[in-house]
């Protein structure tokens, strides 16, 4: 997506995060999404993941995924009162 664009969601909750995307898709708004997985960064070149290389001891174990959604700005308006209806 191309252009300015501002933060819808960003949270934990897959459930949340598919229950919005459908919203936006059934109300036509393009969206962007990603998710960040913390465990899953490099560590150091050629080292493989933080997980690998020291497991998950002290990583919380509820949510280690963070989901984002991004629309442009002018419909920014618009699916913030979708998802409030939600």
């Amino acid at each position: 997506m191309f252009g300015k664009t501002e933060i819808l969601y960003q949270g934990s909750d897959m459930a949340q995060f598919n229950q919005i995307r459908a919203a936006l898709e059934q109300a036509g708004i393009r969206y962007d999404w990603d998710v960040n997985d913390r465990l899953a960064r490099w560590a150091f070149p050629g080292r493989g993941t933080i997980r690998s290389c020291m497991g998950s001891a002290g990583a919380g174990s509820g949510q280690p995924k963070e989901y984002r959604i991004r629309v442009k700005t002018g419909d920014f308006d618009k699916a913030q009162w979708i998802i409030r209806r939600l």
